[in-house]
C-alpha cells in the first residue's frame, strides 16, 4: 500500500527536532521499521515525519553504577562485549530481539516507545530499574517504572 502524503524534515539539532515534533500529527523516524509498516498500511497518517537520524544521539556511557543509552543507539550495539560485561541481561535480550536486520537499524528507545512485541525490551527495562529521560521544549523529565 502507498502511504498518505506527508512532509519530511531532518533537523540538525535536538532543539529543532523537539520543536518540529511538537507539531500536530508529527511522528519521529529513528530506526524506522515499525513506522514504515504503519505508514504503508496507513495505520499512521502524519502531516510531518521528523527524521532524527542525523542527530548525535548514539552514545552508550558505561559507568560503575549506571549505563546511559541515547535515543539513536541501535539494538545490535547492545551486543558489544563492553555491554555484555556491564549488564549481561541487556546483551542477552539484544541477541534474541527481532532479527538481525531489525537489530541493525532498530533502536532500543524506539522499541520501548512502540512497545515492540518482538523483543523483551520493556521487561528488561523494568527488571533493570531503567529510567527514561524525556525531552520537550521546556525541560527534561525523568520517568521511572
Amino acid at each position: 500500500m502507498i502511504p498518505s502524503p506527508f512532509a519530511y524534515a531532518r533537523p540538525d539539532t535536538l532543539s529543532e527536532a523537539v520543536h518540529l515534533i511538537q507539531q500536530e500529527k508529527a511522528v519521529v523516524l529513528s530506526g524506522g521499521h515499525s513506522l514504515m509498516t504503519d505508514l504503508k498500511q496507513r495505520r499512521v497518517q502524519p502531516d510531518l515525519v521528523v527524521d532524527i537520524n542525523g542527530l548525535a544521539l548514539t552514545d552508550v556511557i558505561i559507568e560503575p553504577e549506571t549505563i546511559s543509552i541515547e535515543a539513536l543507539v541501535r539494538q545490535n550495539v547492545l551486543l558489544s562485549e563492553d555491554i555484555a560485561n556491564a549488564i549481561p541481561m541487556l546483551a542477552d535480550v539484544a541477541s534474541s530481539a527481532a532479527d538481525p536486520a531489525i537489530r541493525a537499524r532498530g533502536t532500543l528507545v524506539g522499541a520501548l516507545c512502540a512497545a515492540e512485541r518482538q523483543g523483551d525490551w520493556a521487561a528488561a527495562a523494568l527488571v533493570l530499574d531503567a529510567q527514561l529521560h524525556l525531552t520537550n521544549a521546556e525541560n527534561v523529565k525523568k520517568v521511572a517504572d
